[in-house]
């Protein structure tokens, strides 16, 4: 889990919820980890602070590499997503989406303009074919095909309750779509864009919910803020849902986790990175 505000990454068994070690130091120069994404043995690392990637060996917490350049375009890495040894990096200030090469580090194409309709691009997930980004200041998903880059449709309406959407993670044929301000998840059938419902309510503990990741038959949501002048309560915490019924299963909070404004989460095996 990346914790945007205090630059750890911290690294949760997700069987048993336990803290298994925390990376962070001065090598790593984290100054706002707020995307996370595993590809083979390494960790990338997305850090809106200085608009660069972190590659990191996960096995021992080793730092690689460090990504940044003009080329790149980085503007406010918000999201990142894989697809095989490709990284998706959105730039919400920007307003555009970098594709690289993983093992290179190299450019493949940068992704901007008006015909994709991006509007603050703060959330990027894979599904099928196709790669959705939320625009949380548009309150819309644009659907990109993942092969060519060409722009498929918007996702847009207030049956669907987006308010500032970002963080999304998909589940079969299902998108689930955190939405920052409303302390809602919205869940999409991406086959047809229906709407297949809505969760929020005080049984979540939903708290500026900016981070989400799915193992198994469950979804895990991370709360990113606490008690304080902009919090509704419940933060720096983990809720976990059951994907299927949409029930919460339980809470994951306490100060021997080190969560401070948790932003981006990943799975490797059966631990999560947070």
């Amino acid at each position: 889990v990346g914790n945007r505000a205090s630059g750890p990454v911290s690294e949760v068994a997700t069987s048993t919820g336990t803290l298994v070690r925390l990376i962070a130091g001065s090598s790593y120069g984290f100054e706002a980890p707020g995307a996370v994404a595993v590809i083979g043995p390494d960790l990338f690392v997305a850090d809106g602070g200085d608009n660069s990637l972190s590659e990191v060996r996960l096995s021992t917490g080793k730092l690689l590499r460090s990504i940044f350049g003009h080329a790149y375009r980085f503007n406010g890495l918000y999201a990142m997503v894989a697809s095989g040894n490709r990284l998706f990096v959105d730039s919400f200030d920007g307003g555009s989406l970098t594709e690289l090469d993983a093992s290179t580090g190299r450019v493949l194409r940068v992704m901007s303009g008006p015909v994709y309709h991006f509007q603050g691009p703060d959330g990027l997930a894979l599904n099928g074919s196709d790669l959705f980004v939320a625009n949380a200041e548009d309150n819309s998903l644009s659907e990109i095909s993942l092969s060519t880059g060409r722009f498929v449709r918007v996702i847009s309406g207030p049956s669907y309750g987006f308010s500032e959407p970002g963080r999304m993670v998909a589940r079969g044929p299902d998108l689930f779509v955190a939405n920052w301000y409303s302390a809602s998840v919205t869940e999409i059938d991406t086959t047809t864009a229906k709407l297949v419902r809505v969760m929020s309510g005080r049984a979540y503990h939903f708290n500026f919910p900016d981070a989400l990741v799915g193992r198994g038959k469950d979804l895990f949501v991370a709360n990113s803020y606490d008690n304080d002048g902009n919090s509704r309560g419940n933060g720096n915490s983990l809720t976990e849902i059951n994907a299927a019924t949409g029930r919460v299963v339980r809470v994951i909070s306490g100060a021997r986790y080190d969560f401070d404004s948790p932003a981006a989460m990943v799975l490797s095996g059966h631990d999560l990175f947070v």
